[in-house]
């Protein structure tokens, strides 16, 4: 992967007066990774800039996170933006309001397996379970290193048996496991839908832009890639990602859309 302001300016040239789509992460992209993911604020300096990116009539801005959704649109506040939680299985925005019906089906197997995994996971300090309605994340970031084993351990048993029966599926995140419908429904299903619904009003294509740093950005940026410029936020460019370009940091990522802002 390239470092983003190597190509910015040709990026420039090359979007000028297109109509563009701005996907973009929350966690590690929009605000840095806190420890305790129930103390992670948005920066006023970046809910500033988002909102001048917003407000510009050729830019869509859709929110596309892990989080409940409600929590994703209160964090961030603004109104013309579109928010998607739960990785894609419900969305809210202008002239849009939609749910997943399948993962409103899996609602109470997934309240089940987190009554389980709370009884057994309560021993171990700094493990969160965050019920978000339509999913479950068990985020152990701030668990001791030494738990960290025993605790996806029982994440693992405990969710087995429904993977089996093919009830739920889990996914793995940044010291975060995920316990989601087994709908084959992902970041990037969700984005194309939005792209398809987008360009249909406006009867035009459009570009997308695409920032994330988790492995669920992966689904985007593999849709993207070649229509589009995807960016993985990352001190590591040399791992293997499906990402055409880097930034460093969500400093870096503020800088690049105050750009885009102009």
């Amino acid at each position: 992967m390239k470092h983003l302001s190597k190509e910015l300016g040709k990026i420039k040239r090359e979007i000028k007066g297109k109509q563009l789509f701005l996907f973009l992460d929350f966690d590690g992209t929009l605000t840095p990774i806190r420890r305790d993911p129930r103390k992670v604020r948005l920066g006023k300096g970046m809910y500033h800039t988002l909102k001048r990116v917003a407000d510009k009539s050729n830019i869509c801005v859709a929110v596309i996170s892990g989080r409940r959704l409600g929590g994703i649109k209160k964090m961030i506040g603004l109104k013309n933006v579109i928010y998607v939680g739960n990785h894609g299985l419900e969305a809210i925005g202008p002239n849009l309001n939609f749910i997943l019906p399948s993962a409103v089906k899996t609602k109470k197997i997934i309240k089940d397996v987190g009554q389980k995994l709370k009884k057994k996971l309560r021993k171990f300090k700094g493990v969160i379970i965050e019920d978000k309605n339509l999913t479950l994340s068990v985020h152990y970031r701030m668990a001791n290193e030494r738990d960290a084993y025993s605790v996806i351990q029982i994440v693992e048993s405990i969710t087995k048996p429904y993977q089996k029966k093919r009830q739920i599926k889990v996914t793995e995140g940044k010291k975060v496991r995920e316990i989601r419908p087994p709908a084959t429904w992902d970041k990037g299903r969700v984005a194309k839908k939005l792209l398809k619904l987008e360009e249909k009003r406006l009867q035009k294509r459009i570009i997308p832009i695409c920032m994330g740093d988790d492995k669920t950005d992966e689904d985007i940026f593999k849709l993207f890639k070649k229509r589009g410029y995807t960016i993985k936020i990352t001190k590591k460019p040399d791992k293997a990602s499906s990402a055409n370009y880097f930034l460093r940091n969500t400093s870096e990522v503020r800088n690049v859309l105050q750009k885009f802002a102009v």
